[in-house]
């Protein structure tokens, strides 16, 4: 149920309509709009061992966080209720010189498969003498309850040649290294 206040902007009054969710009382003070989100990401390389299952993307680092944590190594767990805005990307490889191989990620919410998450992306193979690379990147809309989480998962048809690895930094010029797999969330 809303919360009924009167918001005065340029001396002008307005009627608002507030869920709890939409501001937070601290000190005597209320505090509108208040964001919440995360910056993750997993600097390992991530290999699958066979053509049958899937694999839950860990996150071991954290960026920044306000409201959102990994629990349990991998669920990307909010404080609060909302929408939220979650957004990935990995960086995908093929070590094989001969044929272009796929790579499939999708979500899951408190352990079910999110229906139509998924994107698959085909990593061309390896040539002069460079792994064929690509970089899946999506986002999706969630509505989420307080401490409901997310997952990413990910799956490959060729777990000899497909993993989700860093890119190291370079130099001539500089470039920073790029995670495995970035993920960010945003309540919106």
């Amino acid at each position: 149920m809303a919360n009924r206040a009167t918001v005065v902007m340029d001396g002008q009054s307005m009627p608002i309509a507030l869920s709890p969710a939409d501001f937070e009382v601290s000190g005597g003070y209320v505090t509108l709009n208040k964001t919440y989100g995360g910056y993750f990401n997993n600097t390992s390389s991530l290999t699958s061992s066979n053509a049958t299952s899937s694999y839950v993307i860990p996150f071991p680092n954290t960026i920044i966080s306000d409201g959102v944590s990994i629990t349990s190594g991998s669920r990307i767990t909010v404080d609060t209720a909302g929408t939220y805005n979650l957004q990935w990307s990995a960086q995908l490889i093929n070590t094989d010189t001969s044929s272009e191989h796929n790579i499939s990620m999708w979500v899951a919410v408190t352990g079910s498969s999110l229906s139509d998450s998924r994107s698959r992306v085909t990593i061309p193979k390896k040539h002069a003498g460079t792994d064929g690379s690509a970089i899946l990147s999506l986002n999706v809309f969630l509505n989420l309850t307080a401490n409901q989480y997310a997952e990413l998962l990910w799956y490959t048809d060729q777990p000899t040649y497909c993993s989700i690895n860093t890119i190291p930094s370079g130099t001539g010029p500089t470039r920073p290294a790029s995670p495995a797999v970035i993920a960010t969330i945003t309540r919106i």
